[in-house]
């Protein structure tokens, strides 16, 4: 069992790095910091359950419990921020103190080993399946049946933890680091899923940066049309135009005959102010100019 939980803090450990490697190489959104020190906070839970008999039990027991449900905690405010959820989420930071409170009752006053770990579990479940349902609900544009998969993977983790709390009250001579079937199985199952989690929550990220760029990617699109509409028109100015010899009107391509100052206008940005050349001038009004 000691194995298992080691294996558990390598996986977290992992995890935590790979996402602190995309935020800072990639685009990410608000909440994945959070889940970064969620995952962070997972790994350093884990490696407390497995120095269980070479640690205080207040570490190994009582803070290692906390941490784990801090960690889910931290991870829902995280995916809270990210689907943009206007939900408060500080009252959920009242579970790892519950968790604390209840673990350390179980623990020094009762002495009930199973409970405990129940106990720890479904407070820990609780976050992680109202996350799930967030996800589910608040699922992604264009990835719906996607956002499903993704919550399902969530609600799973949230069952497991469940499941490791049941194996314990129906392990006969429960013991944390005893190597029942149902509870190495149930520890094994969590080295799959939480990759597999962690894994959920990039898809989502991944999936909104696709959303945007096809956004971003249309919008271009019709700028690149606008443009070549515009060029099209500048052209048009380029080619042969037919224009009265005496009163300089230019047809068009409807066949209507213009002024060459609204023809020029209304296919380019040039505007026409009105002045007289000194031919004209010499030639209307002799009298006002210098000999």
């Amino acid at each position: 069992m000691r194995l298992m939980f080691l294996a558990l803090v390598l996986v977290e450990a992992f995890l935590a790095l790979a996402l602190l490697f995309v935020q800072k190489t990639r685009r990410v959104y608000p909440g994945f910091g959070l889940w970064t020190l969620g995952e962070s906070l997972g790994a350093v839970a884990y490696l407390l359950f497995a120095l269980r008999g070479h640690a205080p039990d207040w570490v190994s027991f009582i803070a290692a419990n906390t941490l784990l449900n801090l960690s889910t905690v931290v991870r829902l405010h995280g995916t809270c921020r990210f689907l943009d959820v206007r939900t408060p989420t500080w009252p959920w930071y009242a579970v790892p103190v519950l968790s604390l409170v209840v673990v350390a009752f179980l623990h020094y006053a009762v002495h009930l080993a199973p409970w405990r770990t129940f106990t720890a579990g479904l407070l820990t479940a609780a976050p992680a399946l109202h996350m799930a349902g967030l996800v589910i609900r608040r699922r992604e544009r264009g990835h719906r049946l996607f956002s499903v998969v993704i919550g399902a993977v969530m609600a799973a983790f949230g069952a497991l933890v469940i499941v490791q709390g049941v194996s314990a009250l129906l392990s006969p001579g429960y013991s944390v680091l005893g190597a029942t079937t149902l509870m190495q199985g149930t520890l094994l199952a969590a080295v799959v899923l939480h990759p597999t989690l962690t894994m959920a929550f990039l898809a989502l990220n991944s999936a909104r940066v696709e959303g945007e760029l096809a956004v971003a990617e249309a919008g271009l699109r019709d700028t690149i049309a606008d443009l070549q509409r515009t060029i099209a028109e500048v052209k048009t100015l380029k080619g042969l135009l037919p224009i009265c010899a005496r009163c300089k009107k230019v047809r068009d391509d409807t066949g209507y005959w213009t002024q060459i100052e609204v023809f020029v206008r209304d296919r380019s940005e040039a505007e026409f102010s009105h002045a007289i050349c000194p031919d004209c001038a010499r030639q209307l009004y002799p009298e006002y100019l210098d000999d």
